[in-house]
């Protein structure tokens, strides 16, 4: 809900509001770009170390029972699979700082029209629209 909120937010932004959302989207943009390639790369070279390395498995995991194949191809599935989605909750990190940045941004648009205030009538929009924003 809060995603499609954020859509519908997007979509009916002015040009101003287009540039502070643009702010926010070039100052981190790299940082968290290099992040999730950071996480991902990560986890491949894990799943690949038992290539280069005298591995059987991306983990050193021992089990109670024979490993022979197709067992082991199962398990290195797993463990692969195990650590992408690892690498995906890593990334999740990155969904809360968007979050973090649309409320930022709607709070910095709320400063710009708090300052623009003439009337009664506008000091309760943007009280309305604070609360609104803190939902």
């Amino acid at each position: 809900m809060l995603y499609h909120e954020m859509e519908t937010f997007f979509k009916q932004a002015n040009k101003k509001t287009n540039i502070i959302l643009q702010y926010y989207v070039n100052n981190y943009k790299h940082i968290y770009s290099i992040y999730a390639l950071w996480c991902y790369m990560t986890t491949i070279g894990v799943i690949c170390g038992p290539l280069f390395f005298p591995q059987e498995f991306p983990t050193d995991a021992k089990y109670p029972f024979s490993v022979q194949p197709p067992i082991k191809y199962i398990i290195y599935l797993h463990q692969s699979l195990v650590g992408l989605q690892a690498a995906a909750g890593m990334c999740t990190d990155c969904n809360i700082a968007i979050l973090l940045f649309y409320s930022a941004a709607r709070l910095e648009l709320l400063v710009q029209k708090i300052r623009n205030v003439r009337n009664e009538n506008e000091l309760d929009s943007c009280i309305k629209l604070h609360d609104e924003i803190l939902r």
